[in-house]
């Protein structure tokens, strides 16, 4: 099992708070806040581009750790609000700016259903290689919770055979 960096330690969770940073060049390029853990929560395909790793095959202090913490769906929310600028009238345009209060998640296992489809255009190869590891839905974006108590009980299941859509909650 992975063990947790010794040189850093434990980030508050993540809202998307990174930063844009002088790269090669006069390019700037964005920084996520938890960068420090971007070799743990991704791999690099053949092309060198980031794919997110499976949430459920990442340690879970690695996880809380890289500012992932278990939580509720109502917190997820809250920062996904922050990350999108809603509350402070910022506003970013994209998928979540679409969602109304009452479409907002009631459960962590359908963050995947209305944020991650609205984000990705519903597409599910986009969502299941997501990289952007410093968005408060990132680690639900399977459809599982890799907090759940029973996690790796259910190894071998496609989380995008849908068992339950969002609709039917």
């Amino acid at each position: 099992m992975m063990e947790t960096p010794k040189a850093i330690t434990p980030l508050k969770p993540v809202a998307h708070r990174g930063r844009m940073i002088a790269a090669s060049g006069r390019r700037h390029v964005y920084q996520p806040e938890n960068h420090e853990w971007r070799d743990r929560l991704c791999d690099r395909d053949s092309d060198g581009k980031l794919i997110g790793k499976d949430p459920m095959d990442i340690p879970l202090d690695v996880l809380m750790a890289s500012g992932h913490p278990q939580t509720r769906a109502g917190v997820v929310v809250l920062r996904l609000r922050e990350m999108h600028g809603v509350d402070i009238g910022e506003m970013r345009h994209d998928g979540f700016l679409g969602l109304q209060p009452s479409d907002f998640p009631k459960r962590l296992t359908t963050i995947r259903d209305r944020v991650c489809n609205a984000c990705c255009d519903g597409n599910k190869a986009e969502i299941r290689r997501c990289a952007i590891y410093d968005c408060p839905a990132w680690p639900f974006r399977m459809g599982r919770n890799p907090h759940n108590p029973a996690r790796g009980k259910n190894a071998g299941i496609d989380p995008f055979k849908n068992h339950r859509t969002a609709e039917e909650e």
